[in-house]
């Protein structure tokens, strides 16, 4: 499976899609669940990134 793809959903079965609106985060099209919303911001003073390649792993890393 490719990093960036998206298992379907934990609970019904549903295609996920990434929202990247006010943050970022991955919901089940048919049911509604997602992850929790992340965003890239700065740390002491330096870029910090990596919100879609986190809510993604999050969202495919469950039980």
């Amino acid at each position: 499976m490719n990093e960036t793809e998206l298992k379907p959903c934990p609970f019904c079965g549903g295609k996920a899609v990434l929202h990247v609106r006010n943050g970022v985060r991955v919901v089940c099209k048919d049911c509604g669940t997602g992850t929790i919303v992340l965003v890239d911001g700065e740390s002491q003073g330096k870029p910090t990134s990596g919100a879609i390649e986190s809510v993604i792993e999050k969202w495919n890393k469950r039980v």
